[in-house]
């Protein structure tokens, strides 16, 4: 059978449309590395589309080989359509369309029950490459759970997926309508701080063993007032040298994460020392 060459082929629309987030029930991912996270999860692929090319490169038939072994269609199409399809500009050559994860609700994120969470929430972020990378820095630091609240990008967008590598098919993620949501499943035992430049108190001197909420506000005006409500949330700054009065938001939120986690680390390495 011939490669799909006409970008009005049926198939050729499902991609564009998961593409462009007009299906909410299924994802794109495209390249290698990604399909290989992809297909390291428990996330079942639908379809695939791939070109000539790629179809002879012995490093993709594996991953051809498990996504016919998982029930997906693998269509080969022309590289003509492959530009119309991907979301780069050097078109890898491998795309797929996958079942979209489901996000976990209150009562599972509760049945998670770590001995001392730690959360994120992401208020108002609008850049998928900044919700992407704060995911894998949420993977790396051993977060519990990254929450969403709204007008805060797709996480599970093209760019927000490239920016995690695969972060976001394992991290558990959840939506919320407000930060009061978490505050009530989980009562007093989270104590919640906020990302922002002009905070009191130094990010060093914050107990991130606790049980904690690290909230992170949109990329020009921090975490909103209204998001707070009447929460009781501490500010923590990030100490800087120069004139820079503020980080990208994903580099703020790496450096918070991985000194948590090296607080973590730190007291259960005591604590195994002491048994």
């Amino acid at each position: 059978m011939p490669p799909i060459g006409s970008r009005s082929h049926p198939a050729v629309s499902r991609f564009r449309e998961t593409r462009d987030g007009r299906d909410d029930q299924a994802i794109f991912v495209e390249g290698r590395r990604l399909l290989e996270e992809l297909l390291d999860s428990s996330v079942s692929p639908r379809e695939a589309a791939v070109t000539p090319a790629a179809a002879k490169d012995p490093r993709n038939a594996p991953l051809v080989e498990t996504l016919q072994s998982r029930g997906a269609t693998v269509h080969i199409v022309t590289p003509f359509v492959m530009e119309f399809l991907s979301d780069l500009d050097c078109p890898p050559g491998l795309a797929v369309r996958a079942d979209k994860p489901q996000p976990f609700d209150i009562k599972s994120l509760c049945a998670l029950n770590p001995p001392s969470p730690l959360f994120v929430l992401l208020d108002a972020l609008q850049s998928p490459a900044n919700v992407g990378a704060i995911l894998r820095s949420a993977e790396a630091a051993g977060v519990t759970a990254v929450g969403l609240l709204p007008n805060t990008a797709d996480p599970l967008s093209p760019k927000a997926l490239r920016a995690s590598a695969g972060g976001a098919f394992r991290v558990p993620l959840f939506f919320l309508d407000s930060a009061q949501t978490l505050q009530s499943a989980f009562g007093d035992r989270l104590s919640f701080f906020a990302a922002d430049a002009g905070g009191p108190r130094s990010y060093e001197g914050v107990d991130w063993s606790q049980p904690s909420v690290l909230l992170l506000g949109g990329e020009a005006r921090g975490v909103a007032p209204l998001t707070l409500g009447s929460l009781s949330v501490e500010k923590v700054r990030i100490p800087m040298a120069g004139r820079v009065e503020s980080l990208n938001v994903a580099v703020a939120a790496g450096i918070l994460l991985m000194e948590a986690r090296r607080q973590r680390t730190s007291r259960d390495s005591s604590s195994s020392a002491l048994t």
